[in-house]
């Protein structure tokens, strides 16, 4: 009878990652199925199909016993990285003094007091197994406050394999096609330059992260890495490229002011192998989320129209600003609009059409951002738009933000104090946010005084005055830490929650949407908004032209694509395209739709027009008579 370790050699044969010569092993140490092996400051666990040595916390191989693969086998550089204000940032290493055994399956690891940036300081590391996984951790004590961060370093990863991590819906990196992915919202002329390469990203949770975990593949397996935090702490994955290699490293975040800090209990980190099914390991970390994550234990009410809904159109304008940035209702926008919904009909059921409408309110507006936010006043035509539109079976969903203020808002100076700011400098964060020009939008914290109950009145005095089936609450990814990150006894990650919360219980009637896909917000609302790979900010030709702002695809992009949002939260809630786009118009829109179906996404569309409609042979007629009958 072969055993398990003889079968996978015998079916892969050898590989480039195949077994290597290593000291441990040459010294004859295996590490045992389910346990802990220590030599000096090694240690070597074991689990079924998997090998992990440490040198202190730094991981040196992953070796896997089913197909004889190593992802790793290096000298760490590093076995453990603080991050500390009194130093600008730089990271410090822990210096390793002992390992004491605690049992079988797990040790505990101690670190003598830095002599650089913090001394005094007191880290226990941990780590222990279990049949299937492989778990790791620290926390630190400090007689000098200040630490910002902690972080376990993964260095030397072959980057011919690739990297995977849940942002923007999935995204895969290998050594060949890391170009530059997100906005840069700073200012206005950095939200329109073209996409530009970079080697080093860091992926914050919950804030970009979708889930907080990460795959290196190699050919069709691999191990993954992730996080089980029911503390639901701050933290980052930090990928930097070489020229032939990734460093990864993952670690857990200090939440609001550093100066406070002197004691610290980092998240614990699970690592395990997989084979072709890696998909189903996203199953096994939505099932962590249902049996520990605090956010999942809440049971939202069932909206019965939720799950007919295949698209989403975020076109309807009746109103218009002018060059000099007055607002007003423009009757001949309604009659466009009313005409096309009577004959979108004739292509799919009202009933599976949202119309999504950004700009309702008779404010200004500057680019993505509501000059007058919050003001839930709708303009006069929209109410008939609303009205209308519900008559013949369309559901209306207005878009509001759950935690900006505009400088030029009237309670402004009121909330201006729980305005959030960066952790270590202190800097106000926000969309744009200039306050001297009063522009952009600030970020309030959510369990800001009077915050709930203002957004509250506001959105009773909406309803009072149009009927409307969802609302749309504009920025919930932006879960962020903060210096003030605690308001109320409640970091923004539980004001969100309770934000979010309140309001379903106040509307249990009401369909909520949001922008962003977190792990954090997912059970809270019937629909969320995925960005996707690629992304960016275009104007038509004219980077001084504002006008034709719109956003595009960067083509370079297209080969990064790892779609796993669906696979993780669609049994959930109903998973939307971005909804700024993709417009008709715009010469990539059949690379949108393509897009939309790869990820399994609802469709959202803009700037359709009645000459879309009447072409029958044309995409976009074509495109929305397969989604009328498309399945969930």
């Amino acid at each position: 009878m072969w055993s398990r370790r003889q079968f996978a050699k015998a079916i892969y044969g050898a590989t480039s990652w195949g077994l290597v010569s290593h000291p441990l092993l040459a010294r004859g140490m295996q590490a045992p199925t389910g346990g802990l092996r220590v030599d000096g400051h090694r240690i070597l666990a074991g689990t079924r199909d998997l090998e992990v040595e440490f040198v202190g916390l730094g991981i040196a191989r992953i070796h896997d016993r089913l197909t004889g693969k190593e992802y790793l086998n290096t000298v760490p550089t590093a076995h453990l990285l603080l991050r500390h204000k009194s130093n600008e940032g730089v990271l410090t290493e822990a210096e390793l003094t002992q390992i004491r055994q605690i049992s079988p399956r797990e040790v505990e690891i101690e670190y003598k007091p830095l002599s650089t940036g913090l001394p005094g300081a007191k880290v226990i590391g941990r780590v222990s197994v279990s049949d299937d996984a492989v778990t790791f951790g620290a926390d630190v004590k400090l007689n000098q406050p200040g630490l910002t961060e902690v972080l376990h370093p993964l260095r030397e990863l072959d980057n011919r394999n690739e990297v995977m991590l849940p942002v923007l819906g999935g995204v895969r990196f290998t050594g060949s096609d890391h170009p530059q992915l997100f906005l840069d919202p700073s200012s206005v002329e950095s939200l329109l330059a073209a996409p530009k390469r970079k080697n080093k990203e860091v992926f914050t949770w919950p804030n970009l992260l979708s889930g907080c975990f990460l795959f290196y593949k190699a050919g069709n397996s691999g191990f993954w890495l992730r996080s089980e935090d029911e503390m639901q702490r701050f933290k980052a994955a930090y990928l930097d490229q070489t020229e032939r290699t990734f460093n990864v490293s993952v670690g857990s975040q200090v939440a609001g002011a550093t100066d406070e800090c002197r004691a610290f209990s980092g998240a614990s980190w699970k690592l395990g192998v997989f084979g072709q099914d890696w998909e189903r390991k996203l199953d096994d970390y939505v099932e962590y989320l249902r049996a520990k994550s605090p956010a999942w234990a809440y049971q939202k009410n069932t909206i019965p129209w939720v799950n007919d809904v295949r698209l989403v159109l975020n076109q309807f304008k009746v109103v218009e600003q002018d060059p000099s940035g007055q607002v007003h209702d423009n009757p001949a926008l309604l009659k466009t609009d009313l005409e096309l919904v009577k004959r979108l009909s004739d292509l799919i059921r009202p009933q599976q059409v949202i119309i999504y409408a950004f700009q309702w309110q008779l404010i200004p507006f500057e680019v993505g951002a509501g000059v007058g936010y919050p003001d839930w006043t709708p303009s006069p035509l929209f109410v008939k738009l609303a009205v209308e539109a519900r008559k013949m079976g369309y559901h209306v969903m207005p878009h509001l933000n759950y935690f900006a203020i505009s400088p030029k808002n009237t309670h402004y100076q009121d909330f201006e104090p729980y305005i959030l700011r960066e952790p270590t400098t202190g800097k106000k964060l926000g969309w744009l946010l200039n306050e001297e020009k009063k522009q952009g939008l600030a970020y309030l914290h959510p369990a800001a005084p009077g915050w709930f109950e203002l957004q509250m009145a506001l959105v009773k005095q909406m309803l009072a005055a149009v009927p409307v089936d969802a609302i749309f609450w504009d920025q919930t990814l932006n879960l962020l830490n903060a210096q003030n990150v605690v308001v109320n006894g409640k970091t923004t990650i539980q004001a969100s929650i309770d934000f979010l919360r309140g309001f379903r219980e106040a509307f249990p009637a009401l369909a909520f949407g949001g922008e962003g896909v977190t792990e954090i917000t997912v059970p809270y609302q019937d629909f969320v908004q995925a960005h996707t790979p690629g992304l960016y900010a275009l104007t038509n030709g004219d980077p001084g032209n504002t006008k034709g702002f719109h956003w595009g695809l960067n083509p370079q992009t297209l080969s990064m694509r790892a779609p796993m949002i669906s696979r993780l939260y669609s049994k959930f809630t109903q998973v939307v395209g971005f909804a700024a786009e993709p417009d008709v118009r715009s010469p990539s829109f059949s690379d949108w739709i393509h897009l939309q179906k790869q990820y399994q996404l609802v469709t959202a569309i803009e700037g359709l027009s009645m000459k879309d409609l009447d072409d029958p042979q044309g995409f976009a007629a074509q495109t929305i008579r397969g989604l009328a009958n498309s399945r969930p």
